[in-house]
Order: C-alpha cells, then structure tokens, then sequence
C-alpha cells in the first residue's frame, strides 16, 4: 500500500518531507511521490533506505559543498541505488560545524537567500537536472534542509501555483523538525540560533523578489536561461 507521508519518519534525518497535497492554482494539488526535500542523508539507517527506496526516490541530488559532501557522505547504502547528483549551491561549508557559519553570516539570512536566487547558473542546473531526473521521486538536500534546500523548495511550490502563504508554511516547518535533534535544541538558545530558526520573514524577501519579476516565477526562470520546455517538465512534475 502506498504511504503518503507529510514528514517521513526516519530514524537517521528528521526533516525529510514532502512537497505533495498543497493548494495550486485552478483547484489542483502539488503531487504526492514526485519531491522530497531534506536534510543531511549521511546518518541514514538500512531501514531509512529501504524506507526512501519504496516510496519511490529514484535521484538524490546533493547541494552542499564538495567539502560537505567529503567529510559527511550521504549514506551510501541509499547512494549506490539512485542517481546521485552533486550540485553545490555554495562553494562554502554551511553544515553545523562549518566555519561559514560565524556570526557576521547569520546576522542576516534573508540576504543569504536572496544570493542564493542570483546564482542564476547553479539554479538552471539544479532545475535542468530535476527535469531530467528519471520516473520516480526526487530527493534534494542540504546540511539542515532549511536554507538552500528552503530556496529550492519555494522556487518549485511558486512553479506549482502555490500561494505565498502556503510556500512560508512549508519553510517554517524546518525549525519543529530540526529541534528533534539534540544539537538543534542547544543551539536555538545561543548566538548560532538562527541555523536552526525558520522565521516567516527570512523567506518572505526571497518570495517577493522572485514574485515580483514580469510574469513572476516563469519570468525569473526564464532569466535564469531555463528553457520553456524545461519550465513546463518541471511543473507537471510538480503537479498532479
């Protein structure tokens, strides 16, 4: 029978989640089984594999660092079975123990998203590479699943006619997921709180600068030099 998970329930990554079953435009729905965002698949068990496996991932595509992806692999039980793809959306280490994370780059996340979107090259390969990813379930990640991974997540919930409140919904849910984890929990009381803080606003610049490009999200991608073809692929993949 097939399981239709809001957050899956892994034991090895806490903020593995689905972009399915929200409101688009002209009464559809994103569709179930298509995308998963997450974070960090290195502490993954046999049983998260296996788990990930029979709900259809097919392609994992990484954006951390190549030194991220060098010192925390993804678990390669899942690996050896889909198509990996290493994108990096940063050239620095955003993981928990990365010296990117000094205070000076967190004073300010919403501008670390709005770098993120003019980084127009790395987004058209990241999408290019989603629409040419086979039949199944795509899975893209990050460190903590809430910063590269949220910018991503939006820009395909945005393709979907998801409206801005659902988009900042799905970005604030990082913040309950993440502080399952021990780590999590101390660090939102010290001075590197906002690694694992989710605010409406940190995403809500980064919504209205997409927004407001002439015709919106087609016309920001089509700036990006996607193609119209791509564009479409993409969002009749993340529909039903």
């Amino acid at each position: 029978m097939k399981r239709y998970w809001i957050r899956l329930p892994l034991d090895g990554a806490h903020n593995v989640r689905e972009l399915g079953g929200l409101p688009a435009k002209d009464g559809r729905q994103t569709a179930w089984h298509r995308f998963l965002r997450a974070d960090s698949l290195e502490e993954l068990t046999d049983r998260d594999a296996e788990m990930l496996l029979e709900y259809g991932v097919r392609t994992v595509i990484d954006l951390r660092s190549p030194s991220e992806t060098m010192q925390h692999p993804d678990y390669a039980g899942l690996l050896t079975r889909v198509k990996y793809h290493n994108i990096p959306f940063l050239e620095q280490d955003l993981s928990p123990e990365g010296q990117a994370w000094a205070k000076d780059q967190l004073a300010d996340l919403s501008s670390l998203y709005l770098s993120l979107l003019k980084r127009k090259n790395i987004v058209k390969a990241i999408l290019e590479q989603m629409a040419a990813a086979p039949d199944g379930c795509v899975l893209f990640h990050c460190a903590v699943g809430k910063d590269r991974t949220g910018v991503m997540a939006m820009l395909l919930l945005m393709l979907g006619g998801v409206d801005k409140q659902d988009c900042q919904t799905n970005y604030m849910q990082s913040f309950t997921n993440l502080t399952r984890r021990e780590i999590f929990r101390r660090l939102k009381e010290s001075e590197y709180a906002r690694m694992v803080q989710s605010d409406v606003d940190y995403i809500e610049a980064a919504y209205d600068y997409v927004a407001a490009w002439d015709h919106g999200i087609d016309g920001f991608l089509t700036d990006c030099r996607i193609s119209a073809d791509c564009i479409s692929d993409i969002r009749r993949r993340v529909l039903e």
